[in-house]
């Protein structure tokens, strides 16, 4: 699992907008708290957002049916997921 900390508050949909502006397929996940983002048919991982006070952490893994898909998503998308929210520019 990638742990990214950002140091202001981050809304579900704000997380969402600009995975979306990078090409990813997002939806929300069952809670409305985490997000599923797709690119293509075998690429998914999953995101939680946890609100801490004036900052979020957003915790990125892989996922997938097989274990072996679940290992390589974590190394692909889960990763590039995790490096784009670290470098994003969120409009208060």
């Amino acid at each position: 699992m990638h742990t990214v900390n950002v140091g202001q508050k981050v809304t579900v949909d704000q997380a969402a907008t600009v995975l979306r502006a990078a090409g990813y397929a997002v939806t929300t996940g069952k809670s409305g708290e985490d997000l599923v983002v797709k690119k293509g048919a075998m690429k998914t991982s999953k995101v939680a957002v946890i609100p801490d006070g004036g900052s979020t952490e957003f915790q990125v893994r892989g996922a997938g049916w097989l274990i072996s898909l679940r290992m390589m998503n974590e190394r692909g998308i889960a990763k590039d997921v995790a490096d784009l929210l670290e470098n994003a520019a969120f409009s208060q």
